[in-house]
């Protein structure tokens, strides 16, 4: 869980650079001799589990979690439902990041401030 939670909190106050992997929908943000990954899988209809994945400098697993695995530390139903949705909230601040989606938005706005001759 203190990995989760570094992660959550580095990725939420803009420390880290979330980069895209030849895999879609997998992110991933590098450490000295290390990465760590998260992408989604589709376990139903509606429902979607998050795989996280840490690898060492060759590109091979060292070890993998998934959030239904890190949901069993918590202690209450309570807990849980706000640890699904931190998972969800770090993916969606990897892929935004990785894509550069924050910083397309600020070019266009900063685009639209500007006269434009149409």
């Amino acid at each position: 869980m203190a990995l989760f939670d570094r992660l959550y909190n580095k990725s939420e106050s803009g420390a880290l650079t979330w980069k895209e992997t030849v895999q879609d929908d997998m992110f991933s943000v590098a450490f000295k001799d290390f990465s760590v990954s998260i992408r989604p899988v589709a376990v139903d209809f509606d429902e979607i589990d998050y795989y996280f994945e840490i690898r060492n400098e060759n590109g091979e697993v060292v070890d993998q979690f998934k959030d239904t695995e890190l949901s069993q530390l918590c202690s209450s139903d309570v807990e849980r439902k706000a640890l699904f949705k931190k998972v969800e909230t770090l993916y969606e601040i990897a892929r935004r990041n990785a894509r550069g989606a924050d910083k397309a938005l600020t070019s266009i706005l900063k685009q639209l401030d500007e006269d434009f001759p149409f």
